[in-house]
């Protein structure tokens, strides 16, 4: 009973903790990749090394193979995502590089993304959507996205409708908007946007419809907005803190059919006369 007793002893005397970098990086990678995604980049918390690990690539690329059927392979060819799905969700919710390889693996074809009071976390808007080069319609209004926008939705070349509303988006916005050459809708209302007008919007020479309203923007309207008088149909500046005399050439866009400037601190003493002559205006408020 004795020897025993010194054997337990001498046993326990002689253990000493394991830590998971005691194991080599590529058994750890293998074992990581067998764990779901959603829960693989929780893991991502638990050490530096984990975290490295984890976000990489190679590793995305790895983890997803495990986890996504051919089928669901095939599905990359599909043209609307209306809800992300377990995976599809990982372009929010997952490390830079993840997100990356989803979008460029399963999303590869997708034109129309429509998210809408749908996430259930709070985000920033993920880079990778701007990998998506077939991407026309996208609307990720009330999301809870937080952040500044990125400067990669600029290469989204075949936009044509871009929805953002009621977030919390700061910052402002990406001079690589002017990129967007076939964008006909933007609407950014109820974020907390700051800065002047961004006037890169104006060379967007498709544009129909512009919503800047709840905001934080300040400074003059600017005359630039005469470069779309050939297609803008409504303008909504409401609810920011613009200044100055809106300029009268807004009276030459002759498509104008809602306006709303109120709750600023605009001089509308001069346009007032001119969008009398504007035939299809429905509303306008000062």
């Amino acid at each position: 009973m004795a020897a025993i007793q010194d054997t337990a002893s001498i046993s326990t005397r002689s253990h000493t903790p394991v830590s998971i970098n005691d194991f080599p990086y590529e058994i750890i990678e293998q074992i990581c990749s067998w764990i779901h995604p959603r829960h693989a980049n929780r893991l991502q918390r638990l050490s530096r090394t984990l975290k490295n690990l984890l976000s990489s690539k190679h590793f995305a690329q790895l983890n997803l193979s495990r986890f996504v059927c051919p089928s669901k392979q095939k599905q990359a060819q599909k043209t609307t995502l209306a809800w992300p799905d377990e995976f599809e969700s990982l372009l929010f919710t997952a490390s830079s590089n993840f997100a990356h390889v989803v979008a460029t693996q399963l999303l590869t074809r997708v034109e129309s993304i429509s998210c809408a009071h749908r996430l259930m976390v709070r985000s920033r808007i993920p880079k990778a959507l701007g990998c998506l080069r077939f991407l026309k319609h996208l609307d990720l209004g009330s999301c809870r996205l937080f952040g500044e926008i990125p400067a990669e939705l600029g290469n989204l070349h075949n936009l044509e409708s871009l929805v953002l509303a009621r977030n919390c988006l700061s910052g402002q916005l990406p001079s690589e908007f002017r990129n967007l050459q076939k964008l006909r809708i933007l609407n950014l209302m109820g974020n907390k946007l700051t800065g002047s007008f961004p006037t890169q919007i104006c060379e967007i020479k498709t544009l129909e419809v512009l919503d800047l309203s709840g905001n934080q923007m300040n400074g003059p309207v600017p005359y630039a907005l005469l470069e779309l008088q050939a297609t803008l149909r409504e303008l909504n500046l409401a609810g920011n803190q613009f200044s100055g005399k809106v300029p009268v050439e807004i009276g030459q866009c002759f498509k104008l059919e809602y306006l709303y400037l109120h709750s600023n601190l605009l001089d509308c003493s001069e346009i007032a006369f001119v969008l009398a002559g504007l035939t299809r205006l429905i509303v306008r408020s000062f």
